[in-house]
């Protein structure tokens, strides 16, 4: 099957998104906007797709990371979550912020975005989504991926329905309808010492989260 293409990506109005203080959700024009990155303070870039900007070695730094991944219902996403995972809390645990993109930050970059939520803030699939949704309304995992967050919310809590796929499909009709989640996060273990580079890597707990 023909892998899909994001749409939108031209879009002026689409930014990069924050979804957490740290986390911002983006396409790959964001990605090699210098001066986009540097208002934001974005130090770190997540790229999952196929192709790699020659400007990423131009940047003194900045540290990158790419998944190779495709749109489309053949590809297996699910085997990139802890490595995404593991670079978003780096950039966490440091004080520095994150960019995670694909070719339009529709589905493969909200994908990865929807688990992280999922994994590390111990949220559901349908809270997680809508959360998401809520910030950048125009994310659309395709069908393929939404089976593996489903997966993933199957491994993480068991005893969940499987109607969360479908009701997280239902918010995209109706974003109003599914924001059940205070979009007010605030990620209390995120301290701003990026520029001391401070490596704070750690296993431990969930990072606390207040609901303002």
């Amino acid at each position: 099957m023909k892998a899909m293409v994001d749409s939108n990506v031209s879009d002026p109005c689409v930014k990069p998104s924050p979804i957490l203080p740290f986390l911002f959700l983006g396409n790959e024009k964001d990605a090699t906007d210098c001066h986009c990155l540097e208002q934001l303070g974005i130090t770190y870039v997540l790229n999952i797709t196929s192709q790699m900007p020659d400007t990423y070695d131009q940047r003194p730094g900045l540290r990158y990371k790419q998944l190779l991944a495709v749109d489309s219902y053949h590809q297996n996403l699910k085997q990139y979550f802890e490595e995404a995972f593991d670079f978003i809390d780096e950039a966490r645990q440091k004080g520095c912020n994150v960019l995670v993109h694909c070719h339009a930050g529709i589905s493969r970059s909200a994908t990865i975005t929807i688990a992280y939520l999922m994994r590390h803030l111990w949220m559901n699939l349908v809270d997680a989504y809508s959360l998401v949704k809520s910030k950048r309304p125009i994310i659309s995992p395709n069908l393929n991926f939404m089976g593996q967050l489903l997966e993933l919310e199957q491994t993480l809590h068991p005893k969940k329905s499987p109607e969360s796929a479908d009701n997280c499909r239902k918010s995209s009709i109706s974003v109003s309808s599914a924001t059940s989640v205070d979009t007010d996060v605030v990620v209390v273990s995120h301290q701003n010492s990026c520029d001391s580079g401070a490596d704070s890597r750690q296993s431990a707990a969930p990072p606390t989260i207040l609901s303002l």
